[in-house]
């Protein structure tokens, strides 16, 4: 079997595992898919593989979120010491694969991002004090398309984002919410630094899910209440290093 043929398999299962969960009624989603399948179909055999290691800041709009941690903070101002801040802002690592052939690549990667809430009440009853830890996370596969000229460039990816949702009870968590949506990336591509060894990218990006979340069980330990939904939108500047100079 080819080069060429083993470049297409590859591509296919990884679409097969980040998609195999996730709806096509969204029409967005439906031409980025058949956009990179042409894409890939027409891959040189002269192209070269790079291994992707980068960190994500993201500052973004967690608005369901928010939404339940300011309630709560109205509900109980009265036993609260220190409230629940608003997430604004979550972080963490991205690693994957570049597939690079003249001025375009095809990115698959994997990426993990994270940050805590937390609150501190004090009963006066008991003189005795108590808090409570969130932990939220977005975790998502992707795959891409990227353009580089010279030191610019441009590219979007396609995301299956899962937003996490646990409360740590003593060393275990509590796993409160776990739903998976698909999210759109616009990203810019800045090339800092390029050798033989390594290149360091720039990445000024956006994402944004393509539904919103289903927040039922943060909403549920934290309020009592059944059901809440919310999108995220986050954006930021990645730092990227791959492997050589392609």
């Amino acid at each position: 079997m080819s080069k060429f043929d083993n470049n297409k398999i590859f591509a296919r299962i990884s679409l097969k595992m980040i998609l195999k969960n996730s709806s096509f009624k969204i029409k967005i989603s439906k031409c980025f898919l058949i956009s990179l399948i042409i894409c890939v179909g027409t891959i040189s055999v002269h192209g070269q593989i790079n291994v992707k290691v980068g960190y994500v800041p993201a500052i973004g709009s967690f608005s369901g979120i928010n939404d339940l941690l300011k309630e709560y903070n109205s509900v109980n101002e009265d036993i609260i010491e220190v409230p629940f801040s608003e997430l604004n802002f979550i972080h963490g690592l991205n690693v994957g694969f570049r597939y690079k052939f003249g001025n375009i690549a095809l990115e698959a990667d994997w990426s993990n991002l994270s940050r805590d809430r937390d609150v501190l009440l004090y009963f006066s009853q008991s003189d005795s004090f108590e808090s409570n830890l969130y932990k939220v996370g977005l975790n998502s596969f992707a795959i891409g398309l990227d353009s580089y000229f010279h030191r610019y460039g441009f590219g979007v990816s396609l995301h299956s984002q899962r937003l996490r949702i646990r409360r740590e009870i003593g060393s275990n968590d509590l796993k409160l919410v776990s739903d998976n949506n698909l999210a759109l990336d616009l990203h810019i591509n800045f090339t800092i630094q390029k050798s033989n060894k390594v290149s360091l990218v720039a990445k000024p990006y956006y994402r944004f899910s393509l539904k919103d979340y289903d927040l039922s069980g943060f909403s549920q330990d934290l309020l009592n209440q059944n059901s809440s939904k919310g999108p995220i939108g986050i954006y930021g500047v990645s730092l990227i290093f791959y492997n050589g100079k392609k």
